[in-house]
């Protein structure tokens, strides 16, 4: 058994889940299971207990009731006085009887700024302890028997807790819990100041994000068209020679009966570049590339990378690193990728690619060498992509040959363009998308053969409209969120009926929202204030700001902001309700209702699976009961559209989900294994294939 060297006294470790807690006793040697009530527990020794929480044990809640607003007055609360989190309060017991046994407590939560705080009221509220940084800290970046052996090593000798990660994290919850409350409630109101009602929702981030789209979508309005006019010369063996652009038609058309005769190669110029390997992902990386090769959203692949680490295959996701850990063993991991990935046998000994970007908590995202099993295949697609980029980071540059032909037609210029990989390196693994475009082998003064000439009026384009990742990336750029919240932010959006499609169009509720915060609080939607709020959260996290400070000055911020919307209520309200948005309650949702907007423009669920166009239900039968509504606890229930489209409905506050419409649909007795979620699995057979999932949070 793994020496535990003890001191004198139980030692309690502290993780944030229970799979995390169940990997790090079985790294610690053997162990027995207790349980208590709905939690369980690990005694890997009489004298070392592992337990875990459920992630959030305690969230913030006004200490008054009523709707009206400012509020300012929070504090921290177990959540399983909410309905659906129940199953919280064993979690919350097991912690406090053990903590009251224990000499030492570890804190082995991720080690970012979220599991910072859960470990810090952890040990706040249920284990009480008086100075939390005198417990001690887990630091791993992967769920493997040896980081966690060494992360508990590291513990007893050096790591202490740091309440500063912890603080910085406290400021956040506070501060958007403040905004988001605060002016989701101002805007509640204003539209009841006109007669109508809708819940809408806006806050410290989601705010400069949505008007980030909302400046594109008037951008593109604004935009003013215009035709132009080109030449292209179709060239024998299927290539095509490009003229420049003409404004006016009768110019181009001149130079279209010009253009006679073949064409003379006035020019070829060549040139060869090193396209170098790229890092290992980070977070926004990891997005975007899932995003452009296989076509999932943000919010999806962090979900789906979160699996792989806590199956114990990837490092922990959460980063903003390019670099891997210097003590990492990558040639222990290339040859367990190398029955993966062939290449990664002849890459030994290698150093990998840098990137520009660090992380204080944790480097790139790395396969650990343990592959997944019993994986879903998207999960599999994103474990494939982050084996590829680290094995790639390793490889030879890639050698890109651009050459660009300069023609003569009867002395008006064309110009031929092409592109070509001549050395794969790194391409060869990695699925670089890199353009291959050849071009005919000529020298100078060759004459080609031109088959025909085209003449095309073009017209000049808008700019285009957001995707999910681009406006992953300009929220970084900008410092608005974290990376671990930016997925979610631009899924509350869609979910709002602010706004839809892959290509993002801000739609008339989204607009209106812009509009009215702009007309009364313009520092609402202003990316500067969030901005200097997320540095000042660095600085506390650094020990260089006072978190009451920040929280003071937050809400004088807030406060000058709310009297702006108390003031003009009706204003902000009739800007609101512009362009025909309908108003809404909870018994009576229109289709662009709250949480149904997805990419597609259609009411569909978080997880994209299709819904129906029309969501009034026929007259039903026994109702078939999936579990209960993640937002209100109420019963959610299977149904049939108008049009015979199968979806999900909450009896509660009417948020719907999409069902697949193909294949026998059975409710399972299975739960979603997601903490606080309390749907069951769905199973889908087909002729081709079968699945299941869980409508909230898809495969899994």
């Amino acid at each position: 058994m793994y020496q535990l060297h003890p001191p004198n006294g139980v030692i309690l470790i502290i993780s944030e889940k229970p799979s995390a807690a169940k990997k790090i006793a079985e790294a610690l040697g053997g162990y027995r299971t207790h349980k208590g009530g709905q939690s369980y527990y690990y005694e890997v020794s009489p004298e070392l207990i592992v337990a875990p929480a459920v992630g959030h044990l305690y969230g913030l809640e006004p200490t008054r009731e009523g709707w009206d607003y400012p509020i300012f007055d929070v504090d921290w609360k177990p959540n399983y006085r909410k309905k659906g989190l129940e199953y919280g309060r064993d979690y919350v017991k097991n912690l406090q009887a053990l903590a009251k046994e224990a000499d030492r407590i570890i804190i082995a939560t991720d080690y970012d700024t979220e599991g910072g705080v859960i470990g810090f009221n952890i040990l706040r509220y249920a284990a009480k302890v008086k100075n939390p940084e005198k417990a001690h800290r887990m630091k791993f970046s992967t769920l493997t028997k040896g980081e966690l052996k060494r992360a508990y090593d590291d513990a007893h000798i050096h790591n202490q807790f740091e309440t500063g990660m912890a603080l910085a994290g406290l400021t956040r919850h506070y501060l958007d819990w403040y905004w988001g409350i605060n002016l989701s409630r101002a805007l509640v109101h204003s539209i009841k100041k006109t007669g109508n009602f809708r819940v809408l929702s806006t806050g410290r981030v989601q705010g400069p994000t949505l008007k980030i789209l909302v400046d594109r979508e008037r951008e593109i309005r604004d935009f003013t068209s215009a035709y132009y006019f080109s030449l292209i010369a179709q060239i024998a063996g299927g290539f095509k020679a490009k003229d420049g652009e003409y404004e006016q038609v009768q110019d181009a058309i001149k130079a279209f009966l010009q253009a006679m005769g073949p064409a003379i190669v006035n020019e070829v110029e060549k040139n060869q570049r090193e396209l170098p390997p790229r890092p290992p992902f980070n977070l926004t990386d990891l997005q975007t590339e899932a995003s452009r090769v296989h076509k999932l959203t943000p919010k999806v692949t962090l979900n789906l990378a979160q699996k792989l680490y806590e199956a114990g295959a990837i490092s922990y996701p959460r980063t903003s690193s390019h670099e891997l850990p210097k003590e990492l063993d990558t040639d222990a991991i290339l040859k367990a990728l190398t029955p993966h990935i062939p290449q990664a046998a002849g890459l030994l000994g290698r150093k990998a690619a840098k990137g520009d970007k660090t992380d204080p908590a944790h480097p790139a995202i790395y396969p650990t060498g343990e592959r997944p099993s019993g994986m879903e295949p998207p999960a599999l697609k994103v474990y494939d992509l982050i084996a590829r980029r680290f094995v790639a980071a390793f490889a030879d540059p890639a050698i890109r040959e651009s050459t660009r032909i300069l023609l003569d037609l009867n002395g008006v210029p064309f110009t031929l363009e092409g592109k070509k990989t001549l050395k794969q390196g790194f391409t060869a693994i990695y699925p670089a998308g890199l353009e291959e475009s050849e071009v005919p082998d000529v020298k100078r003064g060759d004459n080609l053969k031109v088959e025909f000439i085209q003449l095309n009026r073009e017209q000049k384009k808008p700019p285009k409209r957001f995707t999910e990742a681009g406006l992953l990336k300009q929220m970084e750029k900008l410092n608005l969120g974290t990376k671990a919240t930016r997925a979610d932010i631009i899924q509350t959006l869609y979910s709002r009926g602010y706004i839809e499609g892959k290509s993002i169009k801000v739609l008339q509720l989204g607009e209106n929202v812009i509009s009215a915060l702009e007309s009364v609080a313009p520092d609402v939607v202003s990316v500067d204030l969030t901005r200097n709020f997320e540095e000042r959260m660095e600085k506390v996290q650094e020990g260089h700001e006072d978190m009451d400070k920040v929280l003071e000055d937050g809400r004088k911020e807030l406060q000058h902001i709310l009297d702006q919307f108390r003031q003009n209520e009706l204003k902000v309200g009739r800007k609101l309700m512009e362009g025909g948005v309908e108003s809404t309650s909870k018994f009576n949702r229109p289709a662009s209702a709250p949480r149904t907007k997805t990419r597609t423009g259609k009411t569909t669920p978080k997880t994209t699976l299709k819904a129906p166009s029309s969501p009034t239900p026929k007259p039903a039968g026994p109702q078939v009961i999936i579990g209960q509504c993640p937002d209100c606890g109420k019963e959610v229930i299977q149904l049939t559209s108008r049009n015979d489209k199968r979806y999900a409905a909450c009896s509660g506050c009417a948020r719907t989900w999409g069902l697949p419409q193909r294949g026998t649909l059975t409710i399972t007795k299975e739960n979603c294994p997601k903490p606080n979620c309390k749907l069951k699995k769905i199973h889908i057979k087909r002729e081709d294939t079968q699945f299941t999932l869980c409508i909230e949070h898809g495969f899994g």
